[in-house]
């Protein structure tokens, strides 16, 4: 994840970069400057088609940074060395670029503007590389919550940052849409590894055991194509070594934890890994048997 580097007179804080993040005093800024000599919107950092950029607000007579100059008042962004890469407001208000990947979604608190790590964002929604999704839509991409979505629960509150639909390289040439993919389970160690002729991605956790009940059934289609309920799914799990405390609730919250680790390593088609039968009894069943 791109991450920049900011010193507001003098304290030096580490902020994760949305597709453009908003630099300045004013309370709406991600991205918040104390200095009283800031400008409410002071800059702003943006993702510009393969490359960060920054471009002035405000105090553009005080603002001194380099970059080569882009259109529409633009400036290239590259990670900062000992020479070169900060934009300054003063010797004490600056910014640099420490990190220069593509964005990627993200969840940050509300209160302090702090980034939730990956397995702390679990419990609030399914992150992908690009959008984050209700933990209770099974993966459906077409309900990822909107760029600044504020979600609220238990008296604490987090903002949706989206990447803004931005095509990032792609890490492995794996997509659980296609045929040729096999997934191997690993119960011991709690890992679950999807492969193809050209490379292989590997999640680890409980979310592995909840995937090998999905397998199992679908490949020895009991019930009848693979679809287990929630209750059936739920047995299965406890039979396999899951915990007997976990929750019909777990199963669901795993598949998404999987989903979101397996889009995050650079999987495509990750939506396609489950499917929902229509109806009441809400079964669910791997959407192949990827064997091998």
């Amino acid at each position: 994840m791109a991450t920049l580097l900011v010193s507001d007179s003098a304290q030096v804080r580490v902020f994760p970069l949305a597709a453009s993040t908003l630099i300045g005093r004013h309370w709406t800024c991600p991205v918040r400057i104390l200095d009283g000599s800031c400008p409410l919107y002071w800059l702003e950092v943006r993702w510009l088609e393969g490359a960060w950029g920054w471009r002035t607000l405000g105090a553009d007579e005080r603002t001194h940074g380099g970059g080569a100059a882009l259109p529409a008042g633009w400036r290239s962004l590259a990670v900062a060395t000992l020479r070169a890469g900060r934009v300054r407001l003063s010797e004490s208000t600056w910014i640099e670029l420490v990190t220069a990947d593509p964005p990627r979604a993200h969840l940050v608190r509300l209160l302090d503007g702090g980034l939730l790590d990956d397995d702390e964002a679990a419990a609030w929604a399914e992150l992908r590389a690009d959008i984050a999704l209700p933990l209770d839509v099974e993966g459906d991409g077409g309900q990822a919550y909107p760029d600044g979505h504020v979600i609220i629960r238990d008296g604490k509150a987090v903002r949706v940052h989206a990447s803004g639909g931005v095509a990032t390289t792609v890490a492995t040439p794996i997509d659980l849409s296609r045929p040729g993919v096999f997934a191997d389970v690993d119960l011991a160690a709690r890992t679950a590894t999807f492969a193809n002729r050209a490379g292989q991605v590997t999640a680890r956790g409980e979310c592995a055991r909840v995937l090998e009940v999905y397998l199992q059934a679908r490949r020895i289609d009991i019930p009848a194509g693979g679809w287990l309920s929630a209750t059936d799914a739920h047995a299965a799990y406890q039979a396999l070594g899951g915990s007997p405390d976990a929750t019909l609730e777990r199963l669901s919250w795993e598949r998404c934890r999987l989903r979101s680790i397996l889009s995050r390593a650079g999987v495509a088609g990750v939506g396609a890994l489950f499917e929902v039968a229509p109806g009441r009894d809400a079964r669910v069943r791997v959407s192949q048997t990827f064997d091998r």
